[in-house]
C-alpha cells in the first residue's frame, strides 16, 4: 500500500496534533497537581 504525499501529509497532521494534545494535557495535570 503506497501513501501519496497528500495521504502522508495527513497522517503527519493528524499523528502530531493527537501527540500534542495529549502532551498539552499531561502537561496541564501535572502543572494542575503542583499548583495544589
Amino acid at each position: 500500500m503506497a501513501l501519496d504525499a497528500g495521504q502522508l501529509h495527513a497522517l503527519w497532521a493528524l499523528a502530531s496534533t493527537r501527540f500534542y494534545v495529549t502532551w498539552g494535557d499531561a502537561v496541564g495535570n501535572l502543572a494542575h497537581t503542583a499548583g495544589q
